[in-house]
This record gives C-alpha cells, structure tokens and sequence, in this order.
C-alpha cells in the first residue's frame, strides 16, 4: 500500500500516458522510459479542479515533454562508435526516440483548447533549455547553484503549471519537493526516479564528483526535510489529499533518517 490515497488514479494515468509512448520498433532497442510517480500524483492534484478530459489532457502532454527532454539527457557525447554496435544503435534510437516524443507533444499541444497553457509550457520548456546549456557549458561557480539548475530542470515544466492556475505557493513549493525526493531517493541508494538524475551531469563535469554529491546529501537532506516540512504547512487547505501525502511522506523520510545516523554511527 502506498502512502498516496488516489493509487488507482495513478495507474490510470500511467497507462494513458504508456499507450501514447508505446511503438513497436523504438521497444525493441532502447530502455522505456520511466514515468515518474510523484509529479503525476503532483499534477494529479493541483489540476483536479478541472474536467476529467481536460485534466487527462494536460497530465500526458507535460509528462511527454518531461519524458522527452530527460531522454535527450541520458545520451552521453561520448566516442564515436563503430557502425551498427548495438551501443551505437542504441544511442541513436534514444536521440530519436526524444525527437518522437517531442512530436508527440507538440501535437498534444495543438490539441489543447487553451492558448495560455500553451504558452506556459513553452515558456517551461524554453527555460529549461536555458538551465541544461548552463549545465553543459559549466556556467557555474558553486555545487549549491549546479544543484539550483539541476532542480529547475527536474521541476519547471510543474511549477509553471501551478503558477499558470494562480498557486505560486505550489509553484514554488513543488520545485523545493521534487529534488528533496530525488536527493532521498540517490540517499537511501535506491533506483531514481529520473534515468540519469544528477550522474549524467556530475559526468559531464570537471568540476564536481559524486564525493561533492555526497557531502552536499548528507548536509542538505535534514534541513530541505525541515525546511519542506515548514513550507507544506502553506498549502491551501483545498489541497488536503496533497498535504496529507507530502506530511505522510515527510514523517518517513524523518524516520528513515534517524535509522541511517545510527547505523552510520555503528
């Protein structure tokens, strides 16, 4: 049993979007991509107020513009391979595979009757662009402002949404619990949610290592778990199922926590 209320809903949703990505060449070749629970039970939430169809509507093309752009991050520069190794192929298949889910999207953008949300998610798009060539040219000067673009890219395209329904609490709140999320996730070495979160990058980067990634975790996990903790709190109260999970789930990343201090302690 999961700590989220609406669990089918999210199945639901999984399954529209795994129809629209399915295709029977690219299947055979490359990994499917990976759909992530915790921005769908975000969306699924913040957008419930609308029509089920719209809702649907607006939940699969943000969740393909998502899928596309982390698809066309997992693809290394890397040496040219020789012709026809199934790495090679793969790799190529993965460039196309992103350029096929963008497509996709733009076509479900065209679908929807609404100008301003078509609007929003290009202006999301456009930025997060923006933050991965910052990325790739290393136009940083600290791991704190590298961890800054790593979470506008994992969480804009969600937070302008919620800024487009006139939420800037969530809008700003949604950025903050996606990567704190994340960063659990890597913690507690279990699988991420995002193919290739943060190592894609940390390799692509003379500058920083997974040591540098490890000391941030283990400072900045406690205080983003209190500093989360406070600003749920400021949740509209019309998003109770939203507040009730976020709370839920804060109590066992707390818990979890004191394990880890403890048996790293000896």
């Amino acid at each position: 049993m999961t700590l989220y209320e609406n669990e089918n809903e999210i199945k639901y949703l999984k399954n529209l979007i795994k129809n629209k990505l399915k295709h029977t060449y690219l299947d055979q070749y490359i990994q499917r991509p990976i759909i992530e629970d915790e921005k769908l039970i975000f969306l699924n939430e913040i957008l419930n107020h609308l029509p089920t169809y719209k809702k649907e509507s607006y939940i699969v093309t943000i969740m393909l513009i998502d899928i596309a752009l982390t698809i066309h991050d997992s693809v290394n520069d890397g040496p040219e391979l020789p012709e026809h190794m199934p790495e090679r192929v793969s790799k190529q298949l993965s460039v196309l595979a992103g350029d096929y889910y963008s497509g996709l999207y733009y076509l479900l953008l065209s679908e929807i009757d609404d100008f301003k949300m078509i609007h929003t998610l290009a202006d999301a798009i456009k930025v997060i662009n923006e933050q991965k060539m910052k990325l790739y040219y290393q136009e940083f000067s600290s791991f704190d402002e590298f961890m800054e673009c790593v979470k506008d890219i994992n969480s804009l395209s969600i937070s302008y949404v919620a800024s487009h329904i006139n939420e800037p609490i969530l809008s700003e709140f949604v950025s903050d619990w996606l990567l704190l999320d994340k960063l659990y996730s890597l913690k507690e070495n279990v699988e991420s949610n995002q193919s290739h979160f943060l190592e894609n990058w940390l390799g692509e980067s003379p500058y920083y290592s997974n040591q540098d990634l490890d000391v941030f975790l283990k400072r900045d996990i406690p205080i983003s778990i209190k500093n989360i903790e406070k600003s749920a709190k400021q949740i509209p109260d019309s998003y109770v199922k939203l507040k009730s999970y976020i709370f839920n789930k804060i109590d066992h990343m707390k818990i979890d926590m004191v394990i880890i201090q403890r048996t790293e302690e000896g």
